[in-house]
């Protein structure tokens, strides 16, 4: 009658403790007991009966074994690690499609200030609107005046020059993307007033700055410029049925242009710009 053993039988490694690669007989059992006498002697009888070749393939079988469950268990924390990655958040943000060399912010100041620096756009702030608008006002939506100097209104790539159109698109950007995140709010009897300046040529290659402003001549009541309307009163100056555009070299003077008979006015003039 066959022995049926259920006892659990321990394996101990020797006090030398030799890593990695370890035989069977470099280890013993804690306790000899019948069963394991039982195991012991079918385990000295099966391998009697084995061949070379058997013996060989059994080592073979049983490293592929070990290397498989060695790669099992790396495999997981791997995967885990992998996740945690993946699921990181970034921390590039993507750039504005307007993107300036320099933006110095002077907020409120008073146009008789000092010399400013040279910087791309010079933020002159809300000032008290006085009698000193850059050209002479209308009394209708149209433009009511045009500067004195020529520029080209699209980019000249072959050179890096700029032109008045991406001017206009740099200005009208940033007064409607303050610092703060907060509007800009132009109150009654005030201006917003900005240089823009480097990268942008006149007629000629010479260096241009150019100069805006935004007027509220109501008598009450605030003007919060938008983008989108910002840049088309702006480009009103550019229109080719403008008194201000130049249809053979496609340049324009810049100029006025007047949103009603005496509420609010938008300002762009071109000039050289030494510095």
């Amino acid at each position: 009658m066959p022995v049926i053993c259920a006892e659990a039988m321990e394996w101990h490694p020797l006090a030398d403790n030799r890593s990695r690669h370890r035989s069977t007989a470099e280890y013993k059992f804690k306790e000899i007991s019948p069963c394991s006498a039982i195991f012991i002697t079918n385990s000295i009888k099966h391998l009697s009966k084995a061949t070379p070749q058997r013996l060989i393939f059994q080592s073979s079988t049983n490293s592929l074994l070990s290397i498989a469950m060695y790669f099992s268990k790396i495999a997981f924390p791997l995967g885990l690690l992998a996740t945690a990655v993946s699921a990181a958040p970034s921390s590039f943000q993507q750039p504005s499609s307007i993107v300036s060399r320099e933006i110095i912010d002077y907020g409120v100041s008073s146009l008789g200030g000092g010399d400013l620096e040279k910087r791309e756009i010079i933020d002159l702030g809300l000032t008290n609107d006085g009698t000193d608008d850059l050209e002479k006002r209308g009394k209708s939506n149209y433009v009511s005046s045009c500067g004195k100097n020529w520029m080209p209104i699209e980019d000249d790539k072959s050179k890096s020059h700029s032109g008045y159109r991406s001017a206009v698109e740099q200005y009208c950007y940033h007064v409607t993307h303050s610092q703060d995140g907060l509007p800009t709010v132009i109150g009654h009897g005030q201006k917003h007033a900005a240089i823009v300046k480097g990268g942008y040529y006149l007629k000629g290659d010479v260096p241009a700055a150019v100069n805006f402003e935004i007027h509220n001549k109501m008598k009450d009541g605030d003007h919060t410029p938008n983008q989108s309307d910002c840049e088309t009163y702006l480009m009103k100056m550019a229109d080719t049925n403008s008194k201000c555009y130049g249809s053979k070299n496609k340049d324009t003077k810049g100029g006025t242009w007047q949103i009603g008979s005496d509420d609010v006015s938008y300002h762009a003039l071109p000039e050289a710009n030494s510095t």
